[in-house]
């Protein structure tokens, strides 16, 4: 399964956790060996995991120092999870927007954003 899938990022955390936001440092497989990512998980209210954001404090294969990625469950989106996943990821992190790489629904999410703080 592609890491890009929701069912590939999802997997990766409990099946059922708290409601709301949570927060961990994961480390990578041996691939790269030292290197972590912060992780975003927000979870319905049933503590099931509906969105998931990586932030990379450091240069991780090709993801720059200061990037994110972030993924929503299929059923959940348009809903402003994305929104939500991102804007608490600027409070908590040194995000560097302009240094990432948007699919057309991300940008649709930086655009909500940047609409609302300009």
């Amino acid at each position: 399964m592609p890491w890009w899938q929701w069912a590939a990022q999802v997997q990766q955390y409990p099946e059922i956790g708290e409601p709301g936001m949570s927060y961990s440092v994961e480390s990578f497989s041996d691939d790269f060996p030292g290197c972590v990512a912060d992780c975003l998980v927000y979870r319905n209210e049933q503590g099931r995991a509906v969105a998931v954001l990586n932030h990379y404090p450091q240069d991780v294969g090709p993801e720059k120092k200061g990037n994110i990625c972030f993924f929503v469950d299929p059923k959940m989106q348009g809903k402003g999870l994305g929104k939500m996943m991102v804007l608490e990821a600027m409070k908590r992190f040194d995000i560097k927007l302009e240094n990432q790489e948007w699919t057309p629904s991300g940008f649709r999410v930086l655009r909500s954003i940047l609409k609302d703080i300009t």
